[in-house]
């Protein structure tokens, strides 16, 4: 399992307190789902909905800690949940993606807070849950190993060092930076600029190097053999991008 920390993180929920809301579009996964995460080592409260409008509805109106989402779920899709949530200051959202949606759960990586495949283990998946709930990031291993396969893509025929090379001195050092999972504010602050600079650095970066999110950004440097005991040296850096 990827965890991305997303700035200060929140203090582990106790067992019992969560409230967690999970919609899915067939009831036998949903009673599955209610009855993993009302078990140990959550033991939280779920409210269950087959219907996407309800569950936002009463996210909404009620007090969560987390959105739990099936990606196909109707009338509005998992992605637009994500979306609609996330612009109204709501919950944190995890989605789930069956097996064959792998590719389209990872095109929902820059909307939800979390993407799951179905055949995610209990463990994992009660563990991916309360990190969401925690602030981070978080993405199942098989959607990490998917990203990576469709990350090394084009370094086959188009070699990425090419693409590193277009990045300016210091669209590399901030690359390396999210690559280490360092939060927006603190690379701010160390370079003495305002976070609204870092993104639009952030966005050149994506769009050169054709990544899509952080977390597709920290998987593109591991690949590339970059790591943090580079930053501030060229001469390594240089001899990486080779």
């Amino acid at each position: 399992m990827l965890l991305v920390p997303r700035g200060e993180l929140h203090p582990p929920v106790p067992p019992g307190h969560a409230r967690i809301a999970v919609v899915h579009s067939r009831r036998l996964y949903l009673a599955a789902l209610a009855e993993l995460l009302t078990a140990p080592p959550l033991e939280a409260t779920v409210s269950s909905f087959t219907r996407s409008d309800e569950a936002l509805e009463s996210v909404r109106d009620g007090c969560y800690d987390v959105l739990l989402c099936g990606l196909r779920c109707e009338p509005l899709s998992g992605i637009e949940i994500a979306r609609r949530i996330r612009e109204e200051g709501g919950p944190p959202v995890g989605l789930i993606a069956d097996a064959e949606d792998a590719e389209r759960a990872l095109d929902a990586l820059q909307t939800a807070d979390g993407v799951f495949t179905a055949d995610i283990s209990h463990e994992e998946f009660a563990a991916g849950v309360d990190a969401i709930m925690r602030g981070h990031y978080v993405m199942s291993a098989t959607l990490a190993n998917r990203t990576l396969e469709r990350r090394s893509q084009p370094f086959e025929g188009s070699p990425a060092s090419s693409a590193y090379r277009r990045l300016s001195a210091t669209e590399r050092e901030i690359l390396l930076a999210l690559g280490t999972a360092i939060p927006i504010e603190s690379i701010a602050a160390s370079r003495g600029i305002t976070k609204k600079t870092v993104r639009n650095h952030v966005a050149s970066i994506y769009h050169k190097l054709r990544l899509q999110s952080r977390a597709e950004a920290i998987l593109w440097v591991a690949r590339m053999g970059l790591s943090d005991d580079m930053h501030g040296d060229p001469a390594k850096v240089e001899a990486a991008s080779a």
